[in-house]
């Protein structure tokens, strides 16, 4: 009898309910549970490493296929700024704790540093402050600044690289070698520096003749036997005149 409802197959079979994928191993589970804390400590910063978990999860039909796995990969943090390398000793009392090797280097290296200063300085009278080899008595203190008094028996050539730098800190002084200025040799030829190396100490003001470049030595007060005018003639021959 036809009831106007749709007819039914009573061989047919009830719906299947979806099936539920199998539980992990213990083992694979711990392994996925350890790599989720990771990336959430992290920071969520990951990246695809292709490690799989072949041979821990089981493969094939009702099992789980071979995935890739997350890994975090460390970034550098950029709060924490790397510790810049120490800077080579400039101040006097710095200066003056280098060996001997280090501190002739140093002025060397100041030497040709002030050397375009120096050459701009030909056919002027200068005031020279310093005029040192290593080994002699001189007057470089206290504090370094001379008071006219020879208090250091035997300089050093670190005592010398740091008087020269107490020169350019108070009158913007440049280290020279004497070859550089007009003299024939770089070592002394008579004197206590005889065959020794000297090195000069110049200050950068250009004046027409000596008496003036000793007047400023005079008006900076600087002792007698440690500043005098000095003729700059590069390939020429150089003249000293001191005040006394």
């Amino acid at each position: 009898m036809n009831t106007g409802q749709p007819e039914t197959d009573s061989t047919a079979t009830s719906p299947v309910p979806p099936s539920v994928p199998p539980s992990l191993p213990p083992a694979v589970a711990t392994v996925l549970a350890a790599l989720s804390v990771v990336m959430i400590v992290g920071g969520g910063v990951v990246a695809l490493t292709g490690t799989t978990l072949s041979g821990l999860v089981p493969a094939g039909p009702g099992g789980l296929q071979p995935t890739q796995v997350w890994s975090p990969v460390a970034r550098p943090d950029p709060g924490v700024s790397k510790k810049a390398p120490t800077p080579p000793p400039t101040g006097p009392d710095a200066l003056a704790a280098l060996d001997e090797t280090d501190a002739k280097a140093k002025l060397r290296r100041q030497a040709a540093k002030d050397a375009g200063q120096v050459a701009a300085l030909a056919g002027t009278w200068v005031p020279q402050v310093s005029s040192k080899c290593a080994g002699v008595k001189v007057d470089i203190g206290p504090g370094w600044e001379p008071d006219g008094r020879a208090e250091t028996s035997s300089v050093t050539m670190a005592q010398i690289a740091a008087f020269h730098a107490s020169l350019r800190d108070r009158f913007g002084a440049l280290t020279a070698r004497p070859t550089t200025i007009g003299i024939k040799k770089d070592k002394g030829t008579r004197g206590a520096c005889a065959g020794l190396p000297v090195w000069l100490s110049l200050v950068p003001q250009s004046f027409g003749n000596p008496a003036s470049a000793n007047a400023w030595c005079d008006a900076n007060e600087v002792p007698v036997h440690e500043c005098g005018a000095r003729s700059v003639v590069p390939g020429g021959t150089s003249r000293f005149v001191g005040r006394d």
